[in-house]
C-alpha cells in the first residue's frame, strides 16, 4: 500500500533477501547490484546482516538469537517506506521474507516483489499483499520511481 507523507524525506528501502544458507558473497552481490541500480534515485537501501558483526551462524541458531533477528528486522522495517523482497531464488523457501512482507503490509508499507523467473510470485499471499510484482530489476526501479513521484 502506498502511504502519503506530510514531509519530504529520503526514502528508506528494506531489502529482504535470502540470508540463511546462502553464500555471503551472493548476499553482498545482490545488495550492491540493487544499490547501484537505485543510486540516481537518492534512496537509502537497508539490508540487515551485511556487516561482519551481524553474521549469523544459521546451523547453530538458538531461539534467543532467532527472536533477536526477527525483532531487529521489525524495528528496521518500521523506519522504512518500502520493502523490496527478492523471491527469485528457485530452491529457497522464503519463510522469513513472507513474515517480513506480512509485517510491512500491516504497517501499510509499499511492497515490491522481485520474482525473476520464480513461480513463488504466483502464490496467493504474495499476490494479495504485494503492491508490485516485478520480473526484472528495471521494473523494480520503475515501481520505486512511481512511488517517489507520488510523494
Amino acid at each position: 500500500m502506498q502511504q502519503k507523507m506530510t514531509k519530504k524525506h529520503k526514502i528508506r528501502i528494506f531489502f529482504a533477501q535470502p540470508i540463511d544458507f546462502v553464500p555471503r558473497k551472493a548476499i553482498y552481490y545482490n545488495y550492491q547490484e540493487l544499490c547501484g541500480l537505485l543510486q540516481e534515485l537518492n534512496v537509502e537501501v537497508v539490508a540487515p546482516y551485511l556487516e561482519d558483526e551481524k553474521l549469523v551462524d544459521f546451523e547453530h541458531l538458538d531461539k534467543k538469537s532467532a527472536n533477536f533477528i526477527i525483532n531487529e528486522d521489525y524495528a528496521i522495517i518500521d523506519t522504512c517506506d518500502i520493502l523490496i523482497v527478492d523471491l527469485s531464488q528457485k530452491n529457497h523457501q522464503p519463510i522469513g521474507m513472507v513474515f517480513e512482507m506480512a509485517y510491512a503490509h500491516e504497517r501499510e508499507k509499499l511492497i515490491i516483489i522481485y520474482s525473476g523467473e520464480s513461480i513463488v510470485a504466483k502464490r496467493i499471499w504474495v499476490i494479495a499483499i504485494s503492491d508490485n510484482i516485478c520480473q526484472t530489476w528495471e521494473e523494480v526501479k520503475n515501481a520505486i520511481e512511481k512511488y517517489i513521484q507520488y510523494q
